[in-house]
């Protein structure tokens, strides 16, 4: 009720199943799961979304511990939002990530960095000539490494550029999701991703 309010059209179930019929047949540009459902955890929902899909995922849950967390973006989550929450600060989010969907570039150039190719226009990056089926956060926070080669980023500095907001979990959300990338990566190639993690500080990405 709030979401439609605010001139979003929305499309709501109570249950996995049926929220995975609805996003069969609805295009969304946005998905909120809350992680307890009663027929399944909103965590399988989200892998089977990720499945056919990188649309924004936002999950909503009363769970506190630092494994939900992960296990929520390890399953493909951009952000994990704990209850309680304001419905303001929702919407904010809501917004950021809607707006980083929308964000586009009119260029058609690829440029190389290392071994990685960047299809701005497209969004997408390739390593070592195999395209990465990355998310929306994975493929922000790697774009981000990748502009600023050797460049070492705290993890609240490339949390705070890729969703333009603080957060108490920022920490342990870029790290998961980066780790998500270095096993894609790993999947494709025997190469050396060149994602280094700075002890105490956060990432760089290096061109050795």
């Amino acid at each position: 009720m709030f979401l439609e309010h605010q001139g979003y059209s929305c499309r709501c179930a109570t249950t996995g199943e049926q929220g995975l019929a609805s996003f069969e047949n609805f295009k969304a540009d946005l998905v909120l799961i809350d992680r307890m459902l009663p027929d399944m955890d909103g965590a399988s929902v989200c892998t089977k979304i990720r499945q056919t899909s990188d649309v924004p995922v936002l999950m909503l849950t009363g769970k506190v511990s630092s494994q939900d967390l992960v296990d929520g973006l390890e399953a493909g989550a951009d952000e994990y939002i704990k209850k309680p929450f304001s419905h303001v600060e929702l919407m904010a989010r809501i917004k950021a990530h809607l707006r980083r969907t929308k964000v586009s570039t009119q260029t058609n150039t690829i440029k190389a960095v290392g071994s990685y190719q960047i299809d701005a226009k497209a969004k997408q990056i390739s390593f070592a000539k195999h395209k990465l089926k990355l998310t929306k956060t994975e493929y922000d926070l790697l774009y981000k490494l990748l502009s600023y080669p050797e460049c070492v980023f705290t993890r609240e500095q490339l949390f705070t550029a890729v969703f333009n907001y603080n957060s108490d979990s920022s920490d342990r959300t870029v790290d998961v999701h980066l780790h998500n990338v270095k096993r894609k990566i790993s999947a494709i190639s025997q190469s050396h991703h060149g994602i280094t993690a700075i002890y105490g500080v956060g990432y760089k990405l290096s061109l050795e």
